[in-house]
């Protein structure tokens, strides 16, 4: 069952943190995803095993804003899914404020199942949150690095790879 969750504000909903005072004053709305995570824990899932034959086994996976929010979710509440898949997420965000945090996060006992995280050739912000979120996870972690790709063509290709390691 691929269930997909549309997002009305996605920089509120997607981004943890408010960001720093440019991030701020571009994204005003920025830093409500722990709002949308009680939406999926409350509302979504509920409703998809309510209706659907599920095993209780899940993943998620999302790309950009929404594999932010994906690397988020799995340092913060590791129990929503069972297994992650990070595409390009936007870790450039505040200062590479979760990747920076990401080793002191997963010291909080809390069980973690597999991640993939990806980057491609976005520059060196991008590639070092997702490098620390990674070195955090240790052999839970997965790093794809694809600098022959770009953000807009990442997602066109890695989801087939990231469904396999999923799955």
């Amino acid at each position: 069952i691929v269930v997909g969750i549309p997002t009305v504000d996605r920089r509120a909903e997607l981004i943890g943190e408010k960001g720093n005072a440019e991030e701020r004053r571009l994204f005003p709305t920025a830093g409500e995803s722990a709002t949308f995570r009680a939406f999926i824990r409350e509302k979504v899932k509920p409703l998809v095993e309510a209706n659907y034959r599920t095993s209780g086994d899940d993943a998620v996976m999302g790309e950009s804003l929404a594999g932010l929010f994906i690397a988020e979710t799995w340092l913060v509440e590791p129990a929503l899914f069972d297994r992650y898949a990070a595409i390009n997420s936007s870790l450039w965000w505040h200062d590479i404020a979760l990747g920076k945090s990401a080793a002191e996060r997963v010291k909080d006992g809390q069980e973690r199942g597999p991640i993939l995280l990806s980057y491609s050739n976005e520059g060196p912000m991008t590639e070092r949150g997702t490098r620390l979120v990674a070195a955090a996870a240790g052999d839970k972690a997965c790093l794809l690095p694809r600098d022959d790709l770009t953000h807009a063509t990442a997602y066109h290709l890695l989801p087939p790879q990231a469904l396999q390691f999923l799955f």
